[in-house]
């Protein structure tokens, strides 16, 4: 399944069809589960789309600078709302509110399934520092929002949903240059290494528990994993590998 630079994506958990969100051209690519090209989803506010996250009928799609809520079906862009701030991962909780990280900032955002309303939320970052960390991307549970982070002490940080700091999970010499990460449903952690050849699984507590070699895969190149099934988008391709 050939993608030119493609960046987020989203699998839809009731048809297994893969939404790819591609920065480098317009519009959401949305392949079956077996990697088949369905249709292409294009609008002037979808261009340059960084993530996507999908539920029930609808896409959430964040660009550099906005949030789009996109009806899965037929691809019309039904609400559109400025961020104000560059984007970085994107989640949505079980009442379908979408947690947009700021890149740059140790913050996220979070807006109702309307797009209307709209809160922040501060995180007291293990480490931050301000010329040089980066926030990725963003993981939820019930409990607790998993963060990954770039120059950052810890690669994984734990907070409650008013943003104090829970854990810290895994130091950043245990994984080499993470692009993106997801978790299973038992909270253990799947991390890209982005220069190695491995995706590493470690458990809630950051011990190492399996590595999953890359053969097949090619290196520097940005990978996204969705879930444990390992739907793994890279800039040029994506690899579908259902459990």
């Amino acid at each position: 399944m050939q993608v030119p630079s493609s960046e987020g994506m989203a699998v839809d958990q009731l048809t297994g069809n893969i939404y790819v969100a591609g920065y480098r051209h317009q519009g959401i690519k949305v392949f079956n589960q077996s990697g088949r090209y369905l249709t292409s989803f294009l609008s002037e506010m979808l261009e340059f789309a960084y993530d996507v996250c999908c539920i029930a009928n609808y896409l959430y799609v964040t660009t550099v600078r906005d949030i789009v809520k996109v009806d899965k079906a037929t691809g019309k862009v039904l609400i559109s709302r400025k961020l104000g701030f560059e984007s970085g991962g994107t989640a949505l909780d079980k009442d379908g509110n979408v947690f947009v990280c700021h890149c740059t900032q140790p913050r996220v955002t979070v807006f109702d399934a309307s797009l209307t309303n709209c809160r922040s939320i501060s995180l007291k970052i293990q480490g931050y520092n301000p010329n040089k960390t980066l926030t990725r991307c963003i993981c939820l549970t019930p409990e607790e929002m998993f963060i990954l982070f770039e120059n950052s002490p810890y690669a994984v940080q734990t907070f409650s949903y008013k943003g104090k700091l829970k854990r810290c999970v895994l130091p950043e010499n245990k994984v080499e240059k993470a692009s993106d990460f997801c978790l299973d449903n038992q909270s253990n952690i799947l991390i890209n290494e982005l220069s190695g050849r491995q995706i590493k699984i470690f458990n809630k507590s950051g011990n190492l528990i399996q590595c999953i070699e890359k053969t097949s895969y090619r290196q520097n190149n940005r990978t996204n994993i969705v879930t444990r099934g390992l739907f793994v988008n890279e800039w040029n391709r994506i690899i579908t590998s259902p459990p």
